[in-house]
């Protein structure tokens, strides 16, 4: 389908109460900015003027494409509609007219009207056009209610919004296809397919496959580079390419035949990494493993390696010891050892003492074998027997030694014998009396001289709290057997919140609480202040703020910072910071700046139709200009590049002009604070000489911004800021200057004729750079 612009007139101009119509000898009545006019009227220079009506131009050739492409052919099975019933609903604002829809001459009027609608000038526009079925009814509802939710009648839809220019009376174009065409449908879109088209009409093709990605084709040695294509099916991607020939199979390690086995039907051993195991595992023997190889063009098994690569031992290597270990790794351990002038081997029954009640066995002891207890012996008791059969009694125990019972001043000798479960000494310890202090002597007969009084003579303190003192520990000269300190205690002072006990009771602070008061919130002398805070209170050991300064609010709940926010503060926009996500926002209105006194523009997302609010931001930096002058107020700028095409833009004073800001289109919102350089730039370029600041009378700024000059003209420079007449009005922060190449020279005139008869001069060479 070639660019079809619909441009329909009907007559649906309402002139009520609400939409502003005035009867033509009344006066319009006054207007101000806090007092809008009623219904859609416009207030123009102090007066109310009613919406004045504007033919409306819907171009569709970016949403539906031509009528072979893919996008439209899918879209048109759907739309189903007879010629002659309209199903089509163009919603602008609060006004909806009713349009239809044919492969052949597109969307009409019935009757083939204009479309004529009472449009408020220098206000945003949000605009909708619905396909609709007999379920929906053409009504300002579609605009509402979002449009296009399942079961509600509609099958797909285009949204847009812009803004009607105040001063001009030409058609108001509603492109649908500006900035990309957003479809909304109310069912599922169809499946995207395998076949350069875009069958889910996202404005892309064969996304959802592969397409130009490397791949490989063939086995093993036949393995080539390829790409992944579009299958036959329109379905799915494959991935093509040539794959090598195959060969003979040879014993080296590689797939040759390129049938995925490598060295197959090949004689010796298969070339593989993990070989084969060997070994045992038997006794003391490790099982280890043989690798393939390949010796004089034959494959072969090698050594037997363990896992650390050293040789393993197999069976039969080391010789059977005395040990119980298995060394030759036969399975069975000490056999064929025999114990020396008797013939019997380890394991069979031997003869101990006659009056041993245990039977013995040839075991091995020490790497030789002898004639051992077979099970356990009994333990040797003090009572002159031999009890564990070693031909010896009561050997284990020193009787007849001397010893000594009782301790200190207690203590008496005698010898050991036998007693009671074991020896005992004969004597008898003297009588226990109480420790004295000093006396040098074992009272308590524990075997410790003066124990207990260890402290004698050391350190020590007396009191509590501040009223502590220091002194020595002596012996009480009344009971001798305890010490006392000599210390000298003071008398009790006031209690202060330091953390001491001031008043020497046993308490520290009492008289304060760390979690109620705000001169000692959290701990002594921890005072809750902060800006514009009047009075703080204390919670739980946290500071809280009880009543702002007037006019100051607490907003980020931080009792440290105070009350940072006060909404009649001028907020101007901060410098580069190190820290973007942390801009000095005193007014807390979520940007660093005025956000409702400054005019916004975006490059990219912008439309000089618009107003320059937040939500509708101007496009070009030739309108933000226009309107700040007109308003007083400064530019805010997105990130991206403002082109002026090749003229120069006068910065009336007072206009300033800030860059580095991200504008979220989606969302319709800007950052709270301004980008690093090295994240984004506000370029303005375009001309040899961007920007002109002339006569300057009031302080005016020019921030984060890059002004890029373009090559000068012939015989002329090129210079980013031309400033005349400024003194020291004009101020240039974080701003960098790029000027560019200066132009051709101009040609020179002829020379005048020469004295005396002599020829005239001829003209200059052509320009060169």
């Amino acid at each position: 389908m070639s660019a079809r612009v619909v441009a329909l007139r009907v007559a649906v101009v309402v002139c009520a109460a609400l939409s502003g119509c005035l009867p033509v000898d009344t006066t319009p009545p006054e207007c101000f900015a806090d007092q809008p006019c009623p219904g859609s009227g416009v207030c123009r220079g102090g007066r109310c003027v009613p919406p004045s009506p504007r033919a409306v131009e819907v171009v569709l050739v970016a949403c539906l494409g031509a009528a072979e492409g893919a996008c439209r052919s899918t879209l048109e099975p759907r739309l189903g509609v007879d010629e002659a019933d309209p199903r089509v609903c163009l919603v602008v604002g609060s006004e909806a007219v009713s349009l239809r829809w044919s492969p052949e001459s597109g969307l009409s009027a019935p009757g083939g009207e204009e479309v004529v609608l009472p449009l408020p000038g220098g206000r945003p526009l949000d605009a909708g056009l619905f396909f609709i079925d007999e379920a929906a009814a053409c009504d300002r509802g579609l605009l509402q209610a979002g449009a296009c939710e399942q079961g509600r009648g509609c099958v797909f839809a285009l949204r847009r919004s812009g803004f009607v220019a105040p001063a001009d009376d030409g058609p108001v174009v509603l492109d649908f296809g500006q900035g990309g065409c957003d479809v909304r449908w109310g069912e599922a879109a169809p499946a995207e397919r395998c076949d350069g088209r875009d069958d889910d009409c996202d404005g892309r093709a064969d996304e959802s496959f592969p397409l130009g990605e490397a791949c490989e084709v063939g086995v093993g040695a036949c393995a080539r580079p390829g790409a992944w294509v579009c299958g036959p099916d329109g379905a799915s991607a494959w991935c093509e390419g040539e794959p090598g020939a195959p060969g003979a199979e040879t014993a080296d390690g590689r797939d040759e035949d390129c049938d995925g086995t490598i060295d197959e039907g090949l004689p010796g051993c298969a070339l593989s990494p993990e070989g084969r195991v060997c070994g045992t595992d038997d006794g003391i023997c490790a099982v280890g493993r043989q690798r393939c190889e390949v010796v004089n063009g034959v494959t072969v098994y090698g050594a037997c390696l363990g896992a650390d690569g050293s040789p393993v031992v197999g069976p039969g290597v080391r010789d059977e010891r005395c040990d119980g270990v298995d060394e030759d790794c036969d399975g069975r351990v000490d056999e064929a050892i025999v114990l020396a002038g008797s013939g019997l081997a380890v394991g069979d029954r031997c003869p101990l003492t006659p009056e041993c009640p245990v039977p013995g066995r040839v075991l091995c002891d020490g790497g030789a074998p002898g004639c051992l207890p077979d099970g356990v012996l009994p333990v040797e008791v003090c009572n002159g027997a031999d009890d564990d059969c070693d031909g010896v009694a009561d050997e284990d125990f020193e009787l007849g030694g001397a010893c000594t019972v009782g301790e200190g001043g207690c203590a008496r000798e005698g010898v050991v014998v036998c007693g009671e479960g074991g020896t005992r000494c004969d004597a008898v310890a003297g009588s226990v009396e109480v420790e004295r202090c000093g006396d040098g002597v074992d009272d308590d007969c524990d075997g410790a001289v003066d124990e207990g009084f260890d402290a004698l003579d050391m350190p020590c303190e007396a009191g509590r709290g501040a009223c502590v003192a220091t002194g020595r520990w002596t012996c009480d000269g009344v009971d001798p057997t305890r010490l006392v300190c000599d210390a000298a205690v003071s008398e009790p002072g006031l209690e202060q919140c330091n953390a001491l006990d001031d008043d020497c009771d046993g308490s520290v602070d009492e008289d304060f609480d760390p979690n109620t008061d705000p001169l000692h919130c959290g701990g002594c002398g921890q005072v809750c202040t902060g800006p514009n805070v009047d009075r703080y209170g204390c919670v739980d050991g946290g500071c809280v703020i009880a009543r702002c300064v007037e006019g100051y609010s607490d907003v980020d709940d931080d009792a440290a910072t105070g009350c940072e926010c006060n909404p009649m503060q001028f907020d101007a926009p901060d410098p580069e910071l190190a820290d973007p996500t942390q801009p000095v926002d005193p007014d807390c209105d979520g940007l660093d700046g005025e956000l409702d006194a400054a005019v916004f523009a975006s490059a990219q997302h912008g439309d000089d139709m618009a107003d320059g609010r937040p939500t509708t931001p101007v496009r070009s930096l030739r309108q933000a200009v226009l309107r700040a002058a007109e308003r007083g107020e400064p530019i805010y700028l997105d990130v991206g590049r403002y082109e002026l095409g090749g003229e120069t833009l006068t910065v009336p004073a007072g206009v300033d002009i800030h860059g580095g800001y991200r504008f979220d289109p989606e969302a319709r919102t800007w950052g709270p604070a301004r980008v690093l350089r090295i994240d984004g730039l506000s370029v303005i370029a375009g001309s040899p000489r961007p920007l002109r600041y002339v006569g300057l009378d009031a302080p005016t700024m020019l921030d984060r911004v890059l002004v890029e000059a373009a090559r000068g003209e012939a015989g002329l420079s090129s210079v980013a800021v031309v400033a005349v007449d400024v003194g020291d009005f004009l101020q240039l922060r974080d701003v960098e200057l790029r000027g560019g190449d200066g132009g051709a020279g101009l040609m020179g005139q002829a020379g005048a004729a020469g004295s005396e008869g002599g020829e005239p001069g001829g003209a200059g060479r052509q320009p060169s750079d």
